[in-house]
C-alpha cells in the first residue's frame, strides 16, 4: 500500500511540473517536444522575457536542430550577449547552421565573430560579402567599413561610398550616417548634415548626436541643439544623454543641475564611461549646487563607486582618481599597489597624468625599485599626449644629468623644456629660463633666462617670480631696482613659495627702500619656515636667541635650530649642537662669553643683510675675484669697528637663500661680513656650502661653529 501511494504521488508530481512547464512556455513548448522548429522558437522567446535566458538558449537550440533558422540565429546571439556565459564556439555552430540554412543575418554575425573573436579577415570578408548578397544591408555597412579600413584588401574609398549610397537609398539610416561620416571628412559639410539629418528621422541616435554636435559647434541656439540630444538619448545612444547633461550642467539657458545630474546617470547605464567619472566627482563634493542654489547631498561611498565603474568602463580620468585616492588615502585606505595598478590603467587609457604619476612613482620608488629607465618611458608618453608636465619631468631628468661631453641630453633637455612652456605649463618655461641662466647646451645668457622667468611668473609660478626679484635686487640682466624686486619677491611668498616668503624676510631686516620691520620679518620668516625653508627656521633661531624683534627664548630658538637642521640646513644643525652643549647662565656675572662679545653695529648689519639677496643669486657677478677680495676688506674694517660698538644691541642676520640655478655648487652658507656673528659664514673663497640636506657635521665644522659662538 505504502509503496502505491509513493508511485502515485511521484506521478502526480510529475504531472505538475509539466503544467508548470506548458504554463512558462505556452502550448509551444509542448509542440516542440514534438518536433516543431518554430514552437522551439516561441518556447524560447517566451523563457528569454521571464528572464531564464539559459532555458531560452536550450529551446532556440532545439528549434535550430529542427530546421527553424530564426532559432540558430537567436541562439547564436545569446551565446555572444553575455546574459549567459559567453561560448563563441557554440555561437559559431549556430550561426553557421543559420547561414547554411539563408539566415542573412546569422552570415553576418559569424563574419563579426570571425573578425572580432578570432582575428580571421579572409573568413569575416567572405561571410559579411555572403550576407550583403543575400540584401542584407547592416552587413552592406559593415562591407563599406572593411573597405574603408582595408584589412584585407587596399582601402577603396570609392566603392564604399556607392555601398552606402544605395543603403541611404533605400533608408537605411546607418548607411545614410556612414555616407555623411564620409562626405565631412571631405569637407562637404552642408550634405554631411543633411545625411546625418536624415539618418535621425530614421531614428539612429548617433545621426541625431551628430546634428546636435554640430549645431553647437556652429553657434547655433543650444536648446535646438538640445533637442537632437535629446531624441538621441531616447534612442539609448549614451553620448546623446551627455551632450544634454553637458548642456544642463553648464548652464544652456538656465542651468539645470538635477535633470543633467539624472543624464549622467543614463548614460553611465548605457555605459558611457566619462558619465560615471562625472557622477564620481559631483558625489565627492561635499556640496554642488545650481544657480537656483539646490544643494546636492554628496557621498563618498557611492562616489568611489562610480569612479571604479568609469575606469571598469577604460575612462582613463576615473582610472586616475582612483589612483589618487589610493595614493593619498583621502576617502579609501593608502594602497600604494592599487593606486599604481590605476595610474597604470589610466595611462593605457590615454590619460596623460596617470602616465606622469607612474612617472614619479618609479623616479622616486614609492613601493618600488627606483627606475629611471621607466620613469623616462612613463614621461615620454605622457609628454607625446601634450601634457606640459610630463615634458618638464623629462627636461628635468636630462638637465641633471646633461654635462659637456653629453650634447645629445643637453639638446633633449632644451627640446622638451621648450614643449612644456609651449604647453602653458610654467615649470617648463622656468626650466628653459635655467637653461639659459647656467648655460645648460647653451650660451649664458641671463637676460633671456629673466624674460622666460618672467612668462613663467605669470602664469604663477613662484619660484620664477622669485628668481626674477633677486635678478632685480642684484642687477642681474635687468636694471637694479629694489622696489620691483620686492614685489616679484612678496609675489612669490603670495603663491606659497617658501625661499619666496624667506626673501620677503630678508627685504624687512634690510631696509632697501623700505622700511626695517623686524616685526614683518619674523612674520615672513616664520611663514617660509612654515612651508619647509630651512633658511628661514634658522633665522627665526637666530632671532630668539639674540632677542632680535621677539623676546630672547632659548628655548623657542633651539626648537626652531631643530627644524632647519631636519630641513637640511647645516648651520642650523651646528646652532642647536650648540645651544644644547652649553649651560644657562646663573647670574649675570657668569654670562657666557657670547654675550660679553662685541656685537655688529647696526649699519654693519644692514651691509650685511643686503647682500642676502646678492648672495642667492648664486654669486653670478662676472667680477667674483673682486667681490671676493672686497669682502674680505669689509671684514677687516668690521672687526675694527667690533670694539667701537660693543654696547650696541646684537642683530640678527640672514643665512643662506635659496638655490637659485646658475651656480648649484657655489651658493654662499652666510650673508655676514663678520665670521663670529650667528648666521655668519667663513670667507665665500674659503668656504663652499652643500645644497640643502647633503651637509655632514664634521669634527673641524663643529669646531668652528663653537670657535664662532663661544
Amino acid at each position: 500500500m505504502t509503496e502505491l501511494k509513493t508511485a502515485l504521488h511521484n506521478m502526480f508530481r510529475m504531472m505538475a511540473l509539466s503544467v508548470v512547464s506548458l504554463v512558462l512556455s505556452g502550448c509551444d513548448g509542448g509542440l516542440c517536444l514534438f518536433g516543431d522548429g518554430s514552437s522551439c522558437f516561441s518556447a524560447g522567446s517566451q523563457k528569454e522575457r521571464l528572464g531564464y535566458h539559459a532555458e531560452a538558449a536550450d529551446y532556440f537550440g532545439k528549434g535550430c536542430a529542427l530546421g527553424d533558422s530564426p532559432s540558430c540565429n537567436r541562439a547564436g546571439e545569446i551565446w555572444t550577449e553575455g546574459v549567459v556565459p559567453a561560448n563563441y564556439y557554440k555561437a559559431v555552430e549556430m550561426f553557421q547552421a543559420g547561414c547554411k540554412k539563408g539566415f542573412s543575418d546569422s552570415c553576418r554575425r559569424l563574419g563579426l565573430i570571425y573578425r572580432e573573436q578570432f582575428g580571421d579577415h579572409q573568413k569575416s570578408l567572405r561571410m559579411i560579402h555572403q550576407a550583403c548578397r543575400m540584401n542584407n544591408q547592416d552587413a552592406c555597412n559593415d562591407l563599406g567599413l572593411v573597405l574603408r579600413e582595408g584589412f584585407v584588401m587596399p582601402p577603396d574609398d570609392a566603392t564604399a561610398m556607392d555601398i552606402f549610397a544605395h543603403g541611404c537609398h533605400g533608408d537605411n539610416a546607418s548607411s545614410c550616417f556612414f555616407l555623411a561620416g564620409m562626405l565631412e571628412e571631405r569637407r562637404m559639410s552642408d550634405k554631411a548634415f543633411v545625411l546625418y539629418h536624415k539618418s535621425c528621422t530614421l531614428k539612429h541616435g548617433s545621426g541625431c548626436n551628430r546634428v546636435g554636435e554640430i549645431m553647437v559647434k556652429n553657434g547655433e541656439s543650444p536648446t535646438e541643439a538640445g533637442e537632437f540630444f535629446r531624441k538621441s538619448c531616447d534612442l539609448d545612444f549614451a553620448n546623446g544623454c551627455f551632450n544634454l547633461a553637458e548642456l544642463f550642467f553648464h548652464g544652456m539657458e538656465n542651468q539645470k543641475f538635477r535633470e543633467a545630474v539624472v543624464l549622467y546617470s543614463r548614460a553611465c547605464r548605457l555605459k558611457h564611461g566619462h558619465s560615471c567619472h562625472i557622477l564620481g566627482e559631483i558625489m565627492g563634493n561635499e556640496s554642488y549646487y545650481a544657480g537656483d542654489n539646490v544643494n546636492m547631498m554628496h557621498n563618498m561611498e557611492l562616489s568611489s563607486l562610480y569612479l571604479q565603474k568609469s575606469c571598469e568602463l577604460k575612462d582613463g580620468d576615473g582610472c586616475n582618481d582612483m589612483g589618487t585616492l589610493y595614493y593619498s588615502g583621502e576617502r579609501l585606505a593608502v594602497n600604494r599597489k592599487e593606486a599604481r595598478r590605476f595610474f597604470w590603467l589610466a595611462c593605457n587609457y590615454g590619460n596623460a597624468d596617470g602616465c606622469v604619476r607612474l612617472g614619479h612613482i618609479y623616479q622616486d620608488g614609492i613601493d618600488v625599485s627606483p627606475d629611471g629607465l621607466s620613469a623616462e618611458k612613463y614621461y615620454l608618453m605622457a609628454c607625446d599626449r601634450d601634457n606640459g608636465e610630463g615634458c618638464f619631468r623629462l627636461a628635468s631628468i636630462y638637465m641633471k644629468s646633461s654635462d659637456e661631453t653629453n650634447e645629445n641630453r643637453t639638446e633633449e633637455a632644451y627640446r622638451y623644456a621648450q614643449q612644456s612652456c609651449s604647453l602653458d605649463f610654467a615649470e617648463g618655461c622656468r626650466a628653459v629660463g635655467e637653461i639659459f641662466d647656467r648655460g645648460i647646451g647653451r650660451e649664458l645668457d641671463v637676460v633671456l633666462a629673466d624674460k622666460y622667468y618672467d612668462v613663467a611668473c605669470r602664469m604663477n609660478d613662484g619660484a620664477s617670480c622669485f628668481y626674477l626679484g633677486v635678478a632685480y635686487y642684484s642687477g642681474r640682466g635687468v636694471p637694479q631696482d629694489y622696489d620691483i624686486s620686492r614685489e616679484y619677491v612678496m609675489k612669490s611668498c603670495e603663491m606659497g613659495y617658501a625661499q619666496g616668503c624667506t626673501g620677503a624676510g630678508i627685504i624687512y631686516l634690510n631696509g632697501k627702500n623700505v622700511e626695517v620691520d623686524e616685526a614683518l620679518a619674523i612674520k615672513y620668516l616664520t611663514l617660509g619656515c612654515s612651508l619647509k625653508d630651512g633658511d628661514a627656521c634658522y633665522n627665526i633661531g637666530v632671532m630668539y636667541e639674540r632677542g632680535n624683534g621677539v623676546p630672547q627664548d632659548t628655548e623657542t630658538s633651539k626648537r626652531f635650530y631643530g627644524a632647519g637642521c631636519d630641513l637640511g640646513n647645516t648651520e642650523a644643525c651646528f646652532a642647536y649642537d650648540d645651544l644644547s652643549s652649553r649651560e644657562p647662565p646663573a647670574d649675570k656675572g657668569n654670562m657666557s662669553e657670547k654675550e660679553d662679545e662685541p656685537a655688529a653695529s647696526d649699519e654693519g648689519v644692514k651691509e650685511n643683510t643686503s647682500a642676502a639677496l646678492e648672495k642667492v643669486s648664486g654669486g653670478k657677478t662676472e667680477n667674483a675675484a673682486e667681490t671676493g677680495a672686497e669682502r674680505e676688506n669689509v671684514r677687516a674694517e668690521d672687526d675694527k669697528e667690533k670694539d667701537a660698538d660693543a654696547e650696541q644691541k646684537d642683530k640678527v642676520t640672514v643665512s643662506s637663500s635659496p638655490f637659485i640655478p646658475g651656480n648649484v655648487n657655489e651658493v654662499s652658507g652666510g650673508t655676514n661680513d663678520d665670521d663670529y656673528i650667528a648666521g655668519g659664514s667663513v670667507p665665500e673663497k674659503e668656504k663652499k656650502v652643500k645644497k640643502s640636506g647633503s651637509g655632514k657635521k664634521t669634527a673641524a665644522g663643529r669646531k668652528n661653529v663653537h670657535k664662532r659662538k663661544s
